[in-house]
């Protein structure tokens, strides 16, 4: 008898063969649902992915007039420089400089407008001319990050608790999109798609023939399953890789994670101190208000403050020149200190000097310039970063196409691609179903829940219990209202109604 790939097993006699046509069935069906609860989600996030990965030479090719100049011996100053965007948009607060990485480059000068919209002016370094502004976010490469992560509007939130507020280090409610909610749920679900698919495919050794690891190709529907399995294996892998890496910036998951991580492998801040100061901006973390892409790892990282001195502080000028000192990148990012003068205790921020984010996980860092005496406060790099924050940085520069270079994007394009491709087939194999039938796999004749299916079902549910919460909503669904309805039990493949429903798979 011969090993059938993504097919029922062969009929034969015993208890064990219905247990195992039992449990193919129940796997079949969850792959079936989960590709179609998951697919167009994973489908977008394919496509936006690959626009992020690229988004560099998009980038360059699309705004070529404001990230060029012709390059000369002589450059002004960075002052000179913010000056200039200053007195076109003189009510604007400045909110970041980030400096050319090469020469013929624009330096960027971030600011946020009297109406409150975050734009990015384009300055050249050698005559201080503003070339141009865009919105921040407001181009396709812009656009392709803020949806995804988030697949509805990102105002669209609702109150959500927080294992932060339990372990006393953040909100114990806090506002969580709506879309990104989502998101979580469809990545779940793309896990089971995973999950399900390989245990189809695993084939088994039967009578002593060999195991067939890849399928035939025919014809038809055949030639589609064919193509469908065969990269589906790959694919699998690349699921469970880009949802693991990909969840921690998912806000209700990724801030969970942060607060475990923080409790059990904490960041060695070394300016910490009970006795500091608070600083106007506490935490790494809400320097992403401002437009600043700061390391995962380290958004839990105080900001220090300032000691106040006599004079006015440093120049922005000196800043880059400290920084390039401490070994940081020409085009690092240099953000403003924040001073809270407003009380009986004035504190005083420092100045932020972060450098470009994605990149390997050596090339990230930080440093934490005192603004009146140019000395180096602190610095936040994967040295300092705990262990489950650096093995979590490393999988989200992977996710990101940065962590090893070119090969590391060839890995996330081609997984991107076979996203594509097998949502494609799956497609072409639902066109060629019988005619007159919808194509949902039937329900097993025993509908319990199996042991191994159980098992992982628990399993995932813990991990990403946002995805438990959508399922424990497709078994209610499924007991309540799917089978008390003979019209929804024909559409689901489900036999007429004899006796009383359990749950389902």
């Amino acid at each position: 008898m011969t090993t059938q790939v993504f097919e029922a097993p062969e009929k034969v006699s015993g208890d064990n063969a219905s247990t195992s046509r039992g449990l193919w069935a129940s796997i079949w069906r969850s792959h079936f649902y989960a590709g179609f609860f998951a697919a167009p989600v994973l489908i977008w996030l394919a496509l936006t992915g690959l626009v992020i990965l690229y988004a560099g030479p998009l980038d360059n090719v699309l705004h070529r007039n404001l990230n060029f100049v012709d390059a000369t011996p002589t450059q002004v100053t960075l002052a000179a420089q913010v000056k200039a965007v200053q007195k076109v948009d003189p009510e604007g607060a400045l909110t970041s400089v980030t400096p050319p990485a090469r020469g013929g480059e624009t330096t960027i000068v971030s600011m946020v407008e009297k109406n409150g919209d975050a734009v990015d002016y384009f300055v050249d370094p050698y005559s201080g001319h503003v070339q141009g502004k865009q919105g921040q976010g407001a181009d396709l490469v812009g656009f392709a990050r803020t949806t995804h992560g988030s697949i509805l509007p990102r105002s669209w939130t609702v109150p959500f608790p927080t294992l932060a507020g339990l372990f006393g280090t953040g909100a114990t409610i806090q506002r969580i999109e709506i879309g990104e909610i989502l998101v979580e749920v469809f990545a779940g679900w793309g896990l089971v798609l995973a999950v399900s698919g390989v245990a189809m495919w695993w084939p088994k050794r039967v009578k002593g023939q060999a195991r067939r690891w890849l399928p035939g190709f025919g014809a038809g529907r055949k030639r589609w399953r064919g193509v469908h399995v065969t990269a589906g294996v790959v694919l699998a892998g690349f699921l469970f890789f880009s949802v693991i890496s990909g969840l921690p910036w998912a806000s209700s998951w990724g801030t969970n994670w942060q607060a475990v991580a923080s409790k059990v492998t904490p960041n060695k801040a070394d300016f910490w101190s009970d006795a500091a100061p608070n600083s106007p901006v506490p935490t790494m973390a809400q320097l992403k208000s401002r437009g600043i892409q700061v390391p995962w790892a380290s958004e839990l990282d105080q900001v220090p403050s300032s000691t106040l001195l006599a004079g006015s502080g440093i120049s922005i000028d000196q800043v880059r020149a400290i920084s390039a000192k401490a070994g940081m990148a020409p085009d690092a990012v240099l953000a403003p200190p924040t001073n809270d003068t407003s009380g009986s205790k004035p504190t005083y921020g420092s100045w932020v000097v972060t450098n470009p984010w994605p990149s390997s996980l050596g090339q990230q860092g930080a440093i934490f310039i005192d603004q009146f005496t140019g000395e180096v406060l602190s610095r936040s790099t994967a040295g300092q970063w705990g262990l489950l924050q650096r093995i979590t940085e490393f999988g989200v520069q992977t996710h990101m196409g940065t962590q090893f270079g070119i090969w590391t994007r060839l890995f996330m394009t081609i997984g991107s691609l076979l996203v594509v491709v097998n949502v494609v087939t799956a497609i072409g194999m639902w066109n060629r179903r019988r005619r007159g039938k919808l194509g949902i796999p039937r329900r097993p004749a025993d509908p319990r829940i199996y042991k191994p299916v159980g098992i992982a079902m628990v399993i995932l549910a813990i991990i990403y219990p946002l995805w438990g919460l959508s399922l424990l909503m497709v078994l209610l669904v499924d007991h309540f209202v799917i089978q008390r309805s003979e019209r929804l039990r024909r559409f689901f493949g489900m036999p007429p109604r004899q006796r009383s429903a359990s749950l389902t798979t």
